[in-house]
């Protein structure tokens, strides 16, 4: 299995090797990860999303989304190891990140997903330190594009996932939902350069709740 593994990673980045564009590989595997909800399948595209980042170890895309789809991809897992595993990694590469591009909204936002995904791990006894850092994160995003889709979604989705007597729940969590709408409207979904992610996300969670 470990022989047959390490093979269809050498074909895998030969492929990336002889691709087009850099853009057009990134691009291929993410919307192959948005695509399906196996956390399995999700798994195999996080693995090839960070042989894309070794082999084009210069471009900060690369390691954003390899980062992204480690957070989205805790969610879907039950072990608790394993999703602080898959975290501790997310952190790491979005570190590699921050160090080829300049701290922008799209950074910090991301910041603020890690936070959320390890406060969700264990939601009882994490609440308060990465409660802080979710909304100081998306704060600072905020200071620096308050236009973003983004900060909306995930303020959403944590009032939602919030119990009632603390605040959460559908009726507190629909204004977020739905400001994100008309910004999320306004973004192009074509440029991996400028992050589009959340949109149907945010629309699931409306949907969740209209029902």
């Amino acid at each position: 299995m470990k022989n047959k593994l390490l093979i269809l990673s050498f074909l895998f980045l030969n492929i990336v090797a002889y691709a087009q564009t850099f853009e057009a590989v990134l691009k291929e595997t993410y919307l192959k990860f948005e695509k399906t909800e196996a956390p399995q399948e999700k798994l195999s595209l996080v693995n090839r999303l960070d042989m894309i980042a070794a082999r084009y170890s210069d471009q900060w895309s690369a390691h954003y989304y390899a980062a992204y789809a480690k957070v989205v991809t805790s969610y879907l897992l039950e072990d608790e190891k394993q999703r602080d595993g898959l975290i501790d990694q997310a952190e790491q590469a979005l570190n590699k990140s921050k160090t080829l591009t300049k701290t922008n909204d799209e950074i910090l936002v991301l910041e603020a997903y890690i936070a959320n995904a390890r406060l969700a791990v264990k939601p009882m006894s994490r609440y308060k330190k990465y409660g802080e850092i979710f909304d100081a994160k998306l704060a600072e995003a905020t200071a620096l594009n308050a236009a973003n889709p983004r900060i909306y979604f995930l303020k959403g989705q944590s009032v939602f996932h919030t119990p009632r007597p603390f605040g959460g729940g559908c009726k507190n969590a629909m204004p977020f939902f739905e400001k994100a709408i008309p910004l999320f409207a306004k973004a192009s979904n074509g440029d991996l350069s400028k992050p589009y992610w959340g949109q149907d996300r945010n629309q699931y969670y409306i949907n969740e709740c209209n029902e």
